[in-house]
This record gives C-alpha cells, sequence and structure tokens, in this order.
C-alpha cells in the first residue's frame, strides 16, 4: 500500500514503506505527515553530465508526457530539466523525512547496469 502519492501529467511518484503512516488534507491534496521543507543541492550542470535529460525514443513515448518533453534530438526526447529537478527536490524532501523516522525503503533498479548500486 503506498502512502504516499503524487501525480503531475503522466509522472507519478509512489513511495512504499513497510509501516503504514498517516495521511491528512492540506489545502485539498492528501499529503503525507508534516514536512519540513530542505534545500538539496540539485545542480542542472551535474544532472546534463549524467544524462538524465535523455528520455525515451521519439516512437516509444506517452502523450501524456509532452509537458515533460522540452525538444527532441536525434530520435530522441529531451525532458524539462527544470521540472525534473523539482519533482527529485520533492522527493529528497519525503524520503530525508522517512528516513529520519526510521523508515525502511525497497529500492528497485530495472537494468543490470545500476545492479550493483541498488544492491
Amino acid at each position: 500500500m503506498p502512502i504516499y502519492g503524487r501525480r503531475e501529467g503522466s509522472i507519478r511518484i509512489i513511495i512504499y514503506f513497510s509501516v503504514p503512516l498517516c495521511f491528512f488534507q492540506k489545502g485539498g491534496g492528501a499529503v503525507w505527515g508534516e514536512m519540513t521543507r530542505r534545500y538539496w543541492n540539485i545542480n542542472l550542470e551535474e544532472m546534463m553530465e549524467a544524462g538524465v535529460h535523455f528520455g525515451q525514443g521519439t516512437r516509444k513515448w506517452n502523450p501524456k508526457m509532452a509537458p515533460y518533453i522540452s525538444s527532441k534530438r536525434k530520435g530522441i526526447h529531451i525532458t524539462n530539466l527544470t521540472r525534473t529537478a523539482r519533482f527529485l527536490s520533492e522527493t529528497c524532501d519525503l524520503v530525508f523525512d522517512a528516513a529520519s523516522r526510521g523508515k525502511q525503503f525497497l529500492i528497485v533498479g530495472t537494468k543490470n547496469k545500476e545492479a550493483d548500486s541498488v544492491a
């Protein structure tokens, strides 16, 4: 059972924990617990160097992703790094808050290349 879910367009963040937590309504949307907003050193240049902006091929895409795609180049969609950084910051806040409460995480990787990082 997910304890946090957020959806903007077709990007969805779902976080699962082994112990259920309480939800409450704040500002009309479901929010998880009281969280302190933190500053994360998310650098757009480093994200570009890491290749975060490379998306799916132009043939394998969902039209609902259009708001998050900034351009196409050599048959690959280029994602909007500003939006990606915002979502990454929100996710870092959630993970930090949950970790400070002693929650456990299940990290799943789908590519063999990243298997050592996840294990």
